[in-house]
């Protein structure tokens, strides 16, 4: 293995050991654990020997940009977000998923109850449908609506947390379900209408 002035490393298997361009900067054994470190860590600093052999190298850490790293973590928060909601909500014993055919579907009855029918058909997650009475439609229509404005709005202002995050750890140390900085939480509650306090 060689190493150039810009410490690239090559190797070429009919000349092992030996610098077949006559222009390397250091010559490694390909066998040796030295040309492993090398292989597996692209940006290093050599560590020579008195004599200006290289014997050992230091990986560079790169450090993560962190508008990426926000990147990321607004990506991951809306994962979570969004599988929160799909998830669904409980009504009494039972559980409704609210994916998006589940929205539409729910939709779908809502608006004929809204016509006038006294009775739509629906059912609840691994439930046969049954007739879902007006008033039971629209409690459900209103739960899933509170739930899915509660959660879109929460991951609105996460993301708004995020964005104003100076260094990666306080960006890393936010997770989906944690407790807002008290002006965002504040906001929230008031956007929302709830009681802040």
């Amino acid at each position: 293995m060689i190493l150039d002035n810009k410490l690239n490393w090559q190797k070429y298997s009919e000349y092992p050991n030996t610098d077949w361009t006559g222009e390397a900067k250091y010559i490694v054994d390909d066998s040796s654990e030295l040309a492993n470190k090398i292989m597996v860590n692209p940006l290093f600093e050599p560590i020579e020997d008195e004599n200006g052999n290289l014997i050992d190298i230091k990986p560079i850490e790169i450090l993560p940009d962190i508008d990426e790293v926000k990147k990321e973590k607004l990506r991951e928060v809306s994962i979570a977000c969004n599988a929160t909601i799909t998830n669904g909500i409980d009504i009494g014993e039972e559980h409704f998923s609210l994916t998006q055919n589940d929205q539409i579907n729910l939709s779908v009855v809502f608006e004929m109850v809204k016509q006038g029918a006294t009775t739509a058909l629906y059912h609840a997650d691994y439930e046969l449908c049954r007739p879902f009475t007006a008033e039971e439609v629209i409690n459900l229509m209103t739960k899933a609506t509170e739930f899915k404005t509660y959660h879109t709005t929460y991951c609105n202002h996460l993301n708004t947390w995020i964005r104003r995050c100076e260094t990666i750890e306080e960006v890393q140390a936010i997770s989906y379900g944690a407790e807002l900085p008290e002006d965002l939480q504040t906001h929230l509650m008031e956007v929302l209408g709830l009681e802040v306090g």
